[in-house]
């Protein structure tokens, strides 16, 4: 996602792309506004600067409670130190698309060009 882009330009394009899941610095979006606005939006991932670690970030807004989570990123790592560093099998799994977001200027909503996983081969003669 684009950095430093007005919250309406960000939160038109994640409807744009239909996210369901999102990871951003904590406070950098207003998770109300997120949570009405994205309907497809299910997951909140907040990335909480050191200092800022003492506050509360996983609230969730009443209107959202029980569609959407909100958890911090220090707090995911620390739950799962003991994970396995082993890979989950990927067989049966169909990878997404990747989309990428091009700004002319700032608080323009741009282009979004989508990659897909599909292989697509060029023979030249």
């Amino acid at each position: 996602m684009p950095y430093n882009q007005p919250h309406s330009v960000v939160i038109k394009l994640l409807q744009e792309l239909g996210v369901t899941s999102l990871i951003a610095n904590a406070g950098s979006l207003p998770l109300s506004d997120l949570c009405k606005s994205v309907p497809k939006l299910g997951q909140i991932v907040w990335v909480v600067e050191k200092t800022s670690r003492h506050m509360d970030w996983s609230g969730t807004p009443e209107e959202a409670a029980g569609r959407v989570t909100v958890s911090v990123w220090h707090g995911l790592v620390q739950d799962n130190q003991s994970a396995s560093a082993e890979l989950p099998s990927r067989e049966g799994v169909e990878p997404g698309n990747v989309s990428q977001v091009w700004l002319t200027r700032q608080g323009v909503l741009g282009e979004v060009v989508e990659f897909t996983q599909k292989v697509s081969f060029l023979i030249a003669c």
